[in-house]
């Protein structure tokens, strides 16, 4: 099919300082989809150039990039102003956004999420990101679980909302959104720095509008990104108590519900920070869940002790 009887789709590249941009600019390149706008925003990088970037791409891309944006910030501006950047220079149809550390997991995700776009209707859609180790060579495990993919099908918007309100599960990197859906939720507060698609997706869910799961791996996620549960820092978790009063608790049915679905998220991601500082597999084996087995053979155990020696 000619390119110019498909719809243009966005695709943007936020950098920082990304370990391997060319890894991800490669994994664009190689789509077999034939008109892609690609925007490529870098936000005050140690190492950044427009020129040589975009003479890479222009070298090496087989006409399927129909028009090429690569800017650097005047300013550092953080991945929410950055979003709302590149949503405001986006003129595709469907818009997907992909991280400067991450890549398409092959040639034909773009081509086959935009014919389900077509096939469904849909104006958000969500699929599976495999994790890697920070080399990108070594697959770890694939999100999202199945209880939270069996949520996203089945769900309503008003219960799925319920189902987030202790954290999110649709996230940036593996969905993305129609033209539709960005016009009518709009762009995210500049209040926030760090977290845009929970954002965007508790408010698209709050419009009653449904989230489509497409079944299929379309992102190779390096495990360390800025916002992933190992780097999580004071700023991050400052943010989501932020989020959380303004985007979940003024909307909940159940408050008191949505309080403890989020106090336990908080004190998860707390103690595997602490896990991880401390170098322990033992705790490291613990942030999964409080009601992991070791720790609660430890307690027992420590409780029969103490009646043994009282």
């Amino acid at each position: 099919m000619n390119n110019k009887n498909l719809p243009l789709v966005t695709i943007f590249t936020l950098s920082f300082n990304s370990p391997d941009l060319f890894g991800a600019i490669d994994s664009v390149l190689m789509q077999d989809y034939e008109n892609i706008e690609y925007i490529i925003l870098d936000d005050q990088s140690d190492d950044f150039d427009c020129e040589a970037i975009e003479k890479y791409i222009n070298s090496k891309q087989k006409g399927n990039i129909s028009k090429l944006i690569v800017e650097v910030n005047p300013k550092r501006l953080g991945i929410v102003a950055q979003t709302n950047k590149a949503l405001t220079l986006s003129k595709g149809k469907y818009i997907f956004n992909l991280a400067g550390d991450d890549q398409f997991y092959d040639e034909k995700v773009i081509s086959d999420w935009v014919d389900e776009f077509e096939k469904t209707g849909a104006d958000v859609i969500t699929a599976y990101r495999e994790v890697f180790d920070p080399t990108l060579t070594k697959p770890l495990f694939v999100l999202p679980k199945p209880i939270e993919v069996h949520a996203l099908k089945n769900f309503s918007p008003e219960e799925l909302f319920e189902f987030m309100e202790g954290y999110n599960i649709v996230f940036g990197s593996c969905t993305a959104r129609s033209r539709n859906a960005v016009e009518s939720v709009g762009l995210v507060e500049e209040k926030y720095k760090m977290v845009e698609d929970y954002v965007l997706t508790l408010r698209y869910l709050r419009q009653n509008k449904k989230i489509h799961f497409f079944d299929r791996k379309v992102i190779k996620y390096r495990q360390g990104g800025v916002c992933a549960v190992d780097n999580v820092n004071k700023q991050y978790l400052e943010e989501s108590d932020l989020i959380f009063n303004n985007e979940v608790l003024p909307y909940s049915k159940n408050k008191k519900k949505a309080i403890k679905k989020y106090k336990l998220w908080r004190q998860g991601v707390e103690f595997k920070q602490k896990a991880n500082k401390a170098k322990s597999k033992t705790l490291f084996s613990l942030c999964y869940g409080l009601a992991h087995p070791l720790f609660s053979f430890r307690k027992i155990n420590k409780k029969l002790r103490e009646k043994r020696y009282s």
